[in-house]
């Protein structure tokens, strides 16, 4: 649910007339620097960041490319990844081809003259690590995005997924940020954010148009991180663990079940 912070800052912004792109580079601005990332936007969920940021790694600001989408003939539009997800249908949304690999050697075999990104989910095991695969992506000049879209809380996990040093990342700006839960916010390198405003609405495109984020969304998600910054996360954490207890004891006295509250490291 979202704290009365961000209601407020939503109903401002719904009573104001604005310039969207100008409204998303000055927010970014101001919400890269809680991650000491380039630069940011607030797009319309995670799902969205990952279609944005593939949309950007194909075409680029090349109107007519971003235009063409998800016709991708003669452009580089092969996307890597180490696991099959539901929300990589999103980077298959802009017509690129999914190359699936499963070790380092694969990885880097893979990588061509059509490889246009890598992406990598936070968290997954298998058989390449985060930061093998960056590695690998920054010595061949392959963009690497990390979706990050359920790292948060603790807050402080956004600085953490700076530090891998990705091209790309993203998080929702719901969940435990607690913001508009229609928004996802994309961090980076300040020429591919640039390009991904480009490669979404207001702009026209196949892929521009469905990506659209209104101004309520962009305040939301700052006026989120604004919050979330400032919060407890011991105190959070107890009242979390307050309420599974709830519901451990309701299904411990289920006959044959047995429920026990713990935490799974990242």
């Amino acid at each position: 649910l979202m704290p009365p912070e961000v209601h407020k800052a939503m109903e401002r912004a719904s009573a104001n007339y604005v310039e969207i792109v100008a409204l998303q580079r000055a927010v970014g601005a101001h919400l890269a620097k809680f991650v000491d990332a380039e630069a940011a936007m607030v797009c319309s969920g995670s799902a969205a960041c990952i279609a944005q940021a593939t949309a950007v790694c194909i075409a680029g600001m090349d109107q007519d490319k971003i235009y063409r989408l998800p016709d991708t003939a003669g452009m580089k539009n092969e996307v890597i990844i180490t696991h099959r997800t539901p929300w990589d249908r999103g980077i298959a949304l802009t017509g690129a081809k999914l190359v699936l690999v499963h070790s380092l050697q694969e990885l880097d075999a893979a990588i061509n003259d059509k490889t246009a990104m890598m992406e990598y989910t936070y968290g997954e095991t298998g058989p390449v690590t985060l930061k093998e695969a960056i590695a690998i992506c920054k010595r061949r000049g392959v963009p690497f995005m990390l979706d990050g879209a359920a790292t948060c809380p603790p807050f402080e996990r956004l600085k953490t997924l700076a530090s891998y040093g990705a091209d790309l990342f993203c998080v929702s700006g719901g969940k435990g940020l607690q913001g508009p839960q229609c928004s996802g916010i994309l961090f980076g390198r300040k020429d591919l954010i640039e390009a991904a405003l480009h490669n979404g609405s207001p702009f026209e495109g196949s892929i521009c148009r469905p990506m659209k984020v209104g101004k309520e969304e962009i305040v939301g998600a700052l006026a989120a991180v604004e919050w979330s910054s400032k919060r407890d996360y011991a105190a959070d954490c107890r009242v979390w663990e307050a309420r599974l207890d709830v519901i451990a004891k309701a299904v411990n006295a289920l006959p044959g079940v047995h429920a026990e509250i713990y935490y799974r490291k990242q």
